[in-house]
């Protein structure tokens, strides 16, 4: 069983909010935070190292290349689907998603 006084503060550390807001979220939206917390880290600490790697020019120049070019690929695929969400239809697509999820969604652009 899971040490929920120990996931909580870790949870609240590293993705912010307090701590009511924490112990009032629907349970399978904590166990899926808490669930990707660290692969999130993990993937956090290889970013760091491979920035690190590719500044300090301690891996070869072709690798380092491959690297740069993928996280610029990366980029514009970011840039790509933001301009696709910008459709009238995917705030409503997120809504639902969210409120299936149990996260009230207030559509408050109208005011």
């Amino acid at each position: 069983m899971e040490d929920w006084g120990t996931i909580l503060p870790r949870l609240q550390r590293f993705y912010g909010g307090n701590i009511t807001d924490w112990l009032n979220i629907p349970f399978k939206l904590l166990n899926a935070y808490a669930t990707m917390l660290p692969i999130i880290e993990a993937e956090e600490s290889l970013s760091t190292i491979t920035t690190h790697a590719v500044a300090s020019g301690s891996i070869k120049a072709d690798e380092s290349k491959r690297i740069m070019n993928k996280l610029q690929k990366q980029t514009e695929l970011k840039t790509k689907s933001q301009k696709k969400s910008n459709n009238k239809n995917a705030h409503k697509a997120k809504a639902m998603v969210l409120t299936a999820m149990g996260i009230e969604v207030v559509d408050e652009r109208g005011k």
